[in-house]
């Protein structure tokens, strides 16, 4: 498979981002994320969340786990209020996606 054809798979699921309304630094939030393939949801995929503070370079990484069929979902503490980017991975056959959303983290 070359690199173009690989980039040309990327796109093949859609991904609703389901932060907690109001995340506070230090304290546990739920992140979840609701992933469709077409029409249908995504059901028994690989879904990580890889986390940072907007302009570190430190990243953490936390392991989800499916809720529903297709919704994905886990806690996890921001140590630090302030802008952060959380990079969702999805992983299920031949399907390997990740997508970027930004979080604010309250004091």
């Amino acid at each position: 498979m070359t690199m173009a054809q690989k980039h040309q798979r990327v796109d093949m699921v859609e991904m609703h981002f389901m932060p907690a309304t109001e995340i506070r630094a230090s304290e546990e939030t739920w992140l979840g994320v609701h992933i469709m393939k077409g029409d249908d949801v995504l059901p028994n995929a690989t879904v990580r969340f890889e986390y940072w503070k907007d302009g570190e370079e430190k990243h953490a990484f936390q392991d989800a786990a499916e809720t529903h069929p297709g919704q994905y979902g886990t806690k996890l503490t921001f140590q630090a209020s302030g802008a952060y980017i959380v990079k969702v991975h999805v992983e299920a056959g031949s399907i390997h996606d990740h997508k970027d959303f930004s979080v604010a983290v309250q004091e």
